[in-house]
């Protein structure tokens, strides 16, 4: 469980802690609240030891999908899409340092503009051949959008976003954007629950213009440069 600085300030930032709930063996800690279903299996409440002073945790709204990005150097970042608070953020996994990597504060690339409530939902993470990194709205198709969001510097906080795809199907809610490690010019996406009832998954591929040496398809990764 994570817990930024005292654990009592609602998505902080800054220097983190991880807070074990059990031993190593699996065994819940002293402390720690037990439930039993209907079969007699028993285990950790996972919302309920949260909050408890011995093991309190930073509350993030609704965290919903998470994402791995390994730098050059060897440094990881995890990524996570915190919906109901328009939210995004990063965790330097060596430093154990958070970071707000985007919001509604975030500038949006097509405008150099705060993106506002275009910015709304994000929802699940998606990360390209070159790690970029990817957020994906939770909303009604016809004003649901894909963004791409830029970190040249691998800080962990975007400098922009962009709206990099958007989803006009009726009632539907794009998810599991996946790209091909592969093929870095093509990516999937499923478009869920449309009112047509139809569900489907979307290819999208992108030129890759040739390169000298290659099979066409030119292989990036982590653009920027890495910091430690």
């Amino acid at each position: 469980m994570l817990r930024v600085g005292d654990g009592t300030v609602k998505e902080a930032t800054g220097t983190a802690t991880w807070i074990p709930l059990t031993d190593n063996n699996g065994v819940a800690l002293p402390g720690a609240v037990i439930v039993t279903d209907p079969n007699g299996l028993t285990a950790i409440d996972g919302r309920a030891t949260p909050k408890l002073p011995a093991f309190l945790g930073t509350g993030f709204d609704r965290p919903e999908d998470l994402e791995i990005k390994t730098l050059k150097n060897g440094k990881q970042m995890l990524f996570v899409a915190t919906t109901t608070n328009h939210k995004v953020f990063s965790i330097d996994l060596r430093s154990n340092t958070v970071k707000l990597f985007a919001s509604r504060d975030t500038l949006d690339m097509a405008t150099g503009a705060p993106a506002g409530t275009q910015f709304t939902n994000p929802d699940n993470l998606a990360i390209d051949a070159d790690g970029n990194i990817y957020l994906v709205e939770d909303q009604p198709g016809g004003i649901e959008d894909i963004w791409l969001a830029k970190d040249e510097n691998n800080d962990g906080v975007a400098e922009a976003i962009g709206k990099w795809a958007s989803l006009s199907t009726v009632g539907a809610e794009s998810t599991g954007l996946y790209f091909d490690p592969f093929k870095p010019n093509v990516a999937y996406v499923n478009a869920q629950h449309p009112d047509s009832k139809v569900d489907r998954t979307i290819m999208i591929t992108a030129p890759c213009p040739k390169m000298d040496g290659d099979n066409g398809h030119h292989y990036g990764h982590d653009k920027g440069h890495d910091k430690d």
